[in-house]
């Protein structure tokens, strides 16, 4: 990516995380613990959206850097169809099994257009298309946080869940209005596209499955131990962690298509100079925000007790500078039976450590703030394991 696009999809990105601090920061001020504990699991089925492309999502940064246009288009709208279906699937189901139906289904639906728009900025990503990149990421992220931020501030928590629902719709349309989109549908062959990517696509759901799971178990489990009101305050915790995870997510947007093509057609497998590029910011920016955690959540908050545990969450960013680089290289390495491996082996030692505290660990939200902090590093020790003996291989 050019100098100019790298700084303008930064900028849009640090705005983006600056709205969302607002909003949790408002959402800490104004909610009571329980309803943050809602909250809480009304995001981990928003996440679970984030799924429902069953993979296909996760070939278009396979292949499309590889593909013909035509193809590529393919693909495409067989990941906005396979979405919209599954999307609909898990949407009753959310909404079935909730007490709250009204912040469910706003959590739930927000995912969808979420979804939506990041399956077409992946697919301009992939194909070079950065302008049409920056413009969607626009129009789908930046202007509905914006309307968001805005609305918590000046009238509430109700009308943050209808404001949301109406704004990612609208830019949803929106974003669908472009005759190019429109176009491209025709003449697709749909069989053809599935048998090209099934394999490739069924080990990344899988594996995306996996990964989803690692990362609401700790919820699902602390609130089967400890009820919604201790979930709120690790949802408090993982305040710092969730906007700092942006850093290194943001930056390896920047490498992925250059690693793809290197690693499907060179077989490279270590890029230390990308590692290093998305390692140093990481690490800058987990300082910055341990130097300014005490300081800022006792004024912003009435947290204070929980600043420690907000620090040390935050130490486990580190290791998601490494971790995507090496997923993108195991992926065009076609190593998809290597990855999802890891990510089970992870997520069976990850659930058996929670298990254990939940159980018998003296403060549990210190002991689950640990074992998050730990997480990534564990995923990350496993992805080297499994690339290690690939190495040896590909070199003899």
């Amino acid at each position: 990516m050019r100098f100019k696009t790298v700084s303008g999809y930064s900028l849009l990105a640090y705005f983006n995380q600056a709205c969302n601090v607002i909003i949790n920061l408002f959402f800490i001020r104004i909610l009571s613990l329980p309803l943050l504990g809602e909250v809480a699991l009304a995001k981990v089925w928003m996440q679970l959206m984030d799924y429902s492309h069953l993979g296909f999502r996760f070939a278009l940064d396979r292949y499309v850097p590889v593909w013909e246009k035509e193809r590529s288009e393919h693909l495409l709208w067989l990941c906005l169809v396979v979405t919209s279906a599954v999307s609909t699937v898990i949407i009753s189901t959310a909404l079935v099994f909730t007490d709250n139906p009204l912040l469910m289904g706003t959590f739930v639906v927000w995912g969808y257009c979420v979804s939506v728009a990041t399956i077409l900025k992946n697919y301009y990503r992939a194909s070079g298309d950065n302008n049409r990149m920056l413009y969607t990421y626009a129009i789908s992220s930046t202007l509905p946080i914006a309307v968001q931020a805005t609305t918590v501030i000046l009238f509430g928590f109700k009308w943050f869940l209808f404001l949301t629902v109406a704004t990612y719709f609208i830019a949803t349309a929106y974003l669908f209005s472009d005759k190019k989109i429109v176009s491209s549908v025709r003449n697709i062959d749909w069989k053809s596209t599935i048998q090209n990517v099934r394999s490739s696509a069924l080990y990344l759901l899988l594996n995306s499955i996996v990964i989803f799971l690692s990362f609401s178990v700790d919820r699902l489990m602390l609130s089967h131990f400890s009820g919604k009101t201790v979930l709120g305050e690790y949802s408090v915790v993982l305040f710092g962690f969730s906007l700092l995870l942006i850093v290194p997510s943001t930056l390896a947007e920047f490498v992925f298509p250059k690693i793809v093509r290197k690693a499907a057609d060179t077989g490279k497998i270590y890029f230390p100079r990308e590692i290093v590029a998305l390692l140093v910011p990481t690490i800058i920016a987990v300082f910055v925000a341990w130097m300014v955690i005490p300081v800022a959540i006792p004024v912003l908050t009435k947290y204070a007790n929980l600043t420690g545990l907000m620090q040390l969450v935050t130490v486990g960013i580190i290791p998601y500078a490494v971790t995507p680089i090496l997923f993108h290289v195991m992926s065009a390495r076609d190593m998809r039976p290597q990855l999802l491996m890891a990510a089970c082996l992870t997520l069976i030692f990850y659930s058996a450590i929670l298990a254990w505290g939940g159980k018998y660990a003296t403060h549990i939200l210190e002991f689950f703030t640990a074992a998050r902090a730990g997480y990534g590093y564990l995923l990350l020790l496993m992805y080297c394991l499994f690339l290690i003996p690939h190495r040896q291989t590909t070199q003899s």
